[in-house]
């Protein structure tokens, strides 16, 4: 008995040396100070016999529960990181931020709106001041040339009377040149005769005596400035001293 005992307490002793050690390997339990999982090891000399086969195989699925336990922990942790996100997304002091961001959002866009709309207006009342400045040239170029044709129309108008005073001038001067040249004619034709006849006739028998004898040179009289028919474009060469 005693010597059974002797046996069974190193066996008992190597078998709890084993599974510590095979605890060590799967990271059931820590390392000691004195090593670590990188060192622990199953020496080749040993000798595994199926009933410490069958406790390793045990210890596995005991290290496999506990695997499974830390994994159900790890799912455990995940739902509780989730749940307190969501708590902290409902919670109050979330919410009011959430609120104020939201705030502080719309009044970006609305000062972001009132600055566009500000845009607009100044762009709006600048094409306006472009397009009065640009009807007020056009009227005052219009105003221009309407007063250059007018100017032009009264010029031309002032051109044509001259040129008509000017030909009923000559008219009026060719008149008793021509009527003393048919006068002083020695022989004329029928025609010349009907033409001084007319000339003749037009006028009273006073003036027609006078004027057949001042156009025969019988008698001189000296030109009415107030005619009509006077030419004082020469009075300065015959009265020089007259002023």
């Amino acid at each position: 008995m005693d010597d059974d005992d002797d046996e069974s307490t190193p066996s008992s002793g190597l078998r709890s040396r084993r599974e510590a050690k095979f605890r060590e390997i799967m990271g059931i339990q820590p390392p000691s100070e004195d090593s670590s999982a990188a060192a622990v090891f199953v020496s080749e000399d040993d000798v595994i016999d199926d009933d410490e086969k069958s406790k390793v195989e045990a210890w596995f699925k005991r290290a496999s529960g506990e695997s499974s336990s830390a994994s159900n922990d790890t799912v455990d942790t995940t739902d509780e990181t989730t749940e307190r996100e969501e708590f902290n997304q409902t919670s109050p002091v979330t919410v009011a931020v959430s609120v104020v961001d939201k705030e502080a959002e719309l009044k970006a866009l609305a000062d972001a709106k009132a600055a566009e709309d500000a845009r607009l207006a100044e762009e709006a009342w600048i094409a306006k001041q472009e397009l009065i400045a640009e009807e007020k040239r056009i009227a005052e170029e219009a105003a221009a040339r309407a007063e250059a044709e007018k100017l032009a129309a009264m010029k031309l108008k002032e051109a044509e009377k001259a040129a008509k005073a000017a030909l009923a001038k000559e008219e009026i001067m060719a008149v008793p040149q021509r009527r003393k040249m048919l006068a002083q004619m020695q022989k004329r034709t029928p025609t010349e005769d009907a033409e001084l006849s007319k000339y003749y006739n037009e006028m009273t028998e006073q003036e027609k005596a006078f004027y057949i004898l001042a156009d025969l040179d019988i008698v001189s009289s000296s030109p009415d400035p107030e005619d009509p028919s006077y030419d004082g474009s020469n009075d300065d060469e015959f009265c020089a001293d007259y002023q």
